[in-house]
């Protein structure tokens, strides 16, 4: 078993996805999923590899049904490895449940991963994304723009905005609190920058 062999196949599986579900984003889900597991507890091996493994199988930006894909796919590759049955067993339910429709994270481990992805869309990083996503489903930014879809705005306002009222452990809705205030005075002033320059079709 080697963590260095679960980097060298992530980052093949992670160069082909979009710029808002890359390596990075693996990365970053992995030390913010460390950071919660040093608070609130967990099998740091299990939810080290869930983090990094969690996108794997995700084939467009928005796809709903990637966890089912990623949770199979990581199972390959863990056992290709070598890693026991109970660590495999424990990684595929992290990866299994960690979108929102896809069923309730019942270990510590998966509460924790959840955590640590819905974070990484939250604050300025998560606007990045946001706005990446956009451009990868040729969606519009914000609500009037002349283009169809849901626009980045709304997907922020229906569903990002209320992930504190999804996340599951004690340290992700701290770490939550200021990246939602700066997510929305960004968008206040945007608002009011559009309507001051006019293009706004609202």
């Amino acid at each position: 078993m080697s963590l260095d062999s679960i980097l060298s196949a992530v980052r093949g599986f992670y160069s082909r996805k979009d710029p808002g579900h890359d390596f990075s984003h693996a990365v970053r889900v992995r030390d913010t999923a460390m950071y919660i597991a040093a608070r609130e507890g967990g099998n740091l091996e299990v939810i080290e590899l869930a983090a990094l493994l969690h996108d794997i199988g995700r084939e467009s930006p928005l796809e709903k049904t990637h966890a089912s894909s990623s949770a199979s796919l990581a199972v390959t590759i863990l056992e290709k490895y070598g890693y026991p049955e109970g660590v495999v067993s424990a990684v595929r339910h992290c990866i299994a449940v960690h979108s929102l429709e896809m069923g309730e994270p019942e270990s510590i481990e998966a509460r924790i991963v959840f955590d640590a992805d819905k974070l990484d869309f939250t604050g300025a990083i998560g606007l990045a994304r946001l706005f990446v996503v956009c451009g990868a489903e040729t969606r519009p930014i914000y609500s009037g723009q002349n283009q169809s879809g849901t626009s980045g705005e709304e997907i922020f306002m229906h569903k990002i905005r209320h992930f504190p009222a999804k996340l599951y452990t004690r340290t992700a809705r701290e770490l939550l609190a200021d990246n939602d205030k700066f997510a929305l005075e960004f968008w206040q002033r945007l608002r009011r920058q559009v309507n001051i320059s006019g293009n706004t079709e609202t």
